[in-house]
């Protein structure tokens, strides 16, 4: 195995004897991407399972696929990592129980998904937590995605032009995430009315005239970047700077409050508190406003109940949001603040403020 992959290893052994496991099998994209350190192991973009999964012990791990995908996971994802790729026949159920059968020898084992012909356990919730704490190599990638990602909006924030479609938009920032090596996740995209309307806007066929929402999740090596970007054709009225400036100081309590050894339940009542001290007490009610992300969009919506604790170099996107408005990146929770990964590079700002500390935050394109 790789160095950062023997990282993720020496994580995953602790976590074996602390919960009475003697392997546990990774066939999630998340995991499977936060344990070979970036390593894709889907077809099917729209579901969590993979073709590819991973069978860890506490002396070894092997990748098992099959004869249609295994050869191009190691050409192209798992070569020089250190793992050995099985490949049994894709229509041969008997042959994968018996690989099965041989790797797991009566052992209790547990795995995060469902894999056909291994008996067992569901893995429990709390392995999410060995994905917190980034290592110093995946935050460095992470910046240069963010940065990727901010470059992408901004240059489709600047493209667009009055009339065109929701999904003719979408295009434009898929292709701009694709140009730079970038999987696009999710992207939404509204044009005025649908802005107000709906906080999770698939695209359409209407046209902008005024206003345009970009909102994308984007995968690079593993790892997922959200943000969101709005761009205006004029100038925006009184009650929309109004807005824009109440979500972003709301935007900045949350980024403010994910501090280190803080629980996941306190930076939700602080961020929702914001929303009131700033006009809006009840907008956070009509949207979830994000949480602790990484090798996935989110690993958990942050709720009054969440009583998970922020832990240092751990990944977040807030995205809280006000009627007609929203301000959304990705970033890194650290000793001294919030490092952003996804920020404005050459697109205006606007400056939030929550309980005396000041941060920039990206605001409405004006064109």
């Amino acid at each position: 195995m790789d160095k950062l992959i023997q990282t993720k290893h020496g994580k995953v052994k602790k976590y074996l004897k602390a919960n009475g496991l003697e392997g546990i099998v990774l066939a999630s994209r998340v995991n499977f991407s936060w344990f070979t350190c970036g390593a894709m192991n889907y077809v099917n973009a729209a579901s969590d399972l993979g073709e590819a999964c991973l069978f860890i012990t506490e002396d070894d791990c092997v990748c098992v696929s099959n004869n249609i995908d295994g050869g191009r996971i190691y050409d192209e994802e798992l070569k020089g990592r250190g793992l050995e790729v099985l490949q049994p026949k894709w229509f041969d159920a008997q042959e994968k129980s018996k690989l099965w059968e041989d790797l797991a020898g009566g052992r209790k084992i547990a795995a995060d998904i469902d894999v056909t012909g291994l008996n067992a356990a569901s893995l429990n919730g709390d392995f999410t937590t060995l994905r917190y704490g980034l290592l110093d190599e995946e935050i460095q990638r992470y910046k240069q995605l963010g940065d990727s990602v901010s470059k992408a909006l901004e240059s489709c924030g600047k493209t667009i032009q009055k009339g065109m479609s929701e999904f003719e938009i979408a295009a434009l920032i898929n292709k701009s995430l694709f140009d730079r090596d970038i999987r696009p996740w999710v992207t939404l995209v509204a044009v005025d009315d649908r802005i107000v309307k709906y906080r999770h806007p698939i695209p359409t066929t209407a046209k902008v005239d005024k206003t345009a929402q970009m909102v994308i999740c984007a995968e690079q090596h593993g790892l997922v970047c959200s943000a969101t970007r709005i761009v205006s054709f004029g100038a925006i009225n009184d009650e929309l700077k109004k807005r824009q400036q109440a979500v972003v100081n709301v935007d900045a309590a949350f980024n403010l409050a994910t501090k280190p050894g803080m629980k996941l339940s306190e930076v939700f009542e602080i961020g929702t508190k914001a929303y009131a001290d700033n006009g809006y007490a009840d907008d956070w009610q009509l949207h979830h406003q994000g949480g602790p992300a990484g090798y996935g969009p989110r690993d958990a919506i942050a709720n009054f109940q969440a009583d998970s604790v922020v832990t240092a170099n751990q990944s977040f996107a807030w995205n809280p949001s006000i009627t007609g408005t929203k301000s959304e990146d990705t970033m890194v929770a650290t000793d001294s603040g919030p490092l952003f990964v996804s920020h404005a590079i050459d697109w205006p700002e606007i400056e939030a403020e929550y309980d005396g500390q000041k941060i920039n935050r990206p605001n409405i394109l004006v064109r």
